[in-house]
């Protein structure tokens, strides 16, 4: 099986200032899709997840809302998030749980986030955190834990 699943940008450096246009594609088979909102030619790409295997767990954090700017991946616990305060947006792939901790070392308000039910390993796109309501907020996320806890 293949998957289809990458993020493009109308700047360089992935719209390091999270101001310019993006689109992201998830697809379980080969296929063709057309740019709607991108307004010139794609500056900059980036592939979701992990680059070798589709079905591996992993969650990437980055800098501005629709995975924009600075990124961080991780398909391992992280204690310490270094884009602490500074994220906006993630992406959940693979088929298992992860916990959000609002404090390091796995400490504080913590809530769980899933990736889809499909059994096609559809990631969880979430576009901007601060439409999410739970115990963590906007930007608090300091440590990252595999598996639900909460």
């Amino acid at each position: 099986m293949f998957i289809f699943r990458w993020l493009f940008y109308d700047s360089p450096n992935f719209n390091a200032d999270g101001n310019a246009g993006m689109e992201y594609f998830y697809k379980p088979t080969y296929g063709c899709s057309n740019f709607n909102g991108i307004s010139g030619a794609v500056s900059s790409a980036k592939f979701v997840g992990s680059p070798t295997d589709y079905t591996r767990d992993s969650i990437t954090f980055y800098e501005f809302p629709y995975f924009q700017g600075v990124e961080e991946y991780t398909f391992t616990d992280l204690a310490n998030l270094n884009l602490f305060g500074r994220h906006a947006s993630l992406i959940v792939t693979g088929k298992t749980a992860w916990t959000l901790y609002d404090r390091p070392n796995y400490e504080g308000n913590k809530v769980c986030i899933f990736p889809p039910p499909s059994g096609d390993f559809t990631p969880n796109f979430v576009t901007d955190t601060a439409q999410l309501t739970f115990p963590v907020p906007h930007g608090t996320v300091a440590s990252v834990r595999k598996e639900c806890y909460a």
